[in-house]
């Protein structure tokens, strides 16, 4: 009998045996806890209660970390960017008809006529012509200010 036990496959062999019926009879000696324990159904209960006075707002921050990102902060939405609009400009409600004056005091008159009413008005340098202010009158030339915006009117034809 000793010879049979001195062979290792033999010993490998009942050994294997004897953790797979040790395996089988713990269960039955030491039963593991079900899923409806006392303790699973207090835990259940205390949860569903906490969940009755939560909303889907509380855990909308919890669900908007993504689960596999590398730092679980949301990534940034990438905004496209618009090209700035250039502004409407504002013409000039006049065309210039004529320009009188010149002398060595440089005191020249314009005479601008508005586009929509054909009522013609004089100018001088400094005055202004309904919101827009004379800057300069050259030779063949006025140019208006409104709110830092420049604008130049040439003489019209035939003037």
């Amino acid at each position: 009998m000793i010879r049979v036990f001195s062979s290792p496959l033999l010993v490998t062999l009942l050994t294997l045996n004897l953790v797979g019926l040790f395996a089988l009879i713990v269960p039955f000696i030491s039963p593991l806890p079900d899923g409806r324990s006392q303790t699973g159904t207090k835990i259940e209960r205390s949860l569903d209660k906490d969940a009755g006075q939560r909303s889907l707002n509380d855990y909308s921050s919890a669900l908007d970390r993504p689960l596999f990102h590398t730092n679980r902060r949301k990534p940034v939405k990438e905004v496209a960017v618009v090209a700035p609009t250039i502004q409407q400009r504002i013409e000039a409600p006049y065309t210039l008809v004529g320009i009188l004056g010149g002398g060595p005091d440089n005191s020249r008159s314009a005479y601008l006529e508005h586009k929509e009413t054909g009522d013609t008005i004089s100018v001088r340098q400094g005055e202004t012509a309904g919101s827009w202010l004379v800057d300069t009158i050259g030779q063949d030339f006025v140019t208006l200010l409104l709110n830092n915006e420049r604008r130049v009117i040439q003489l019209a034809n035939g003037g």
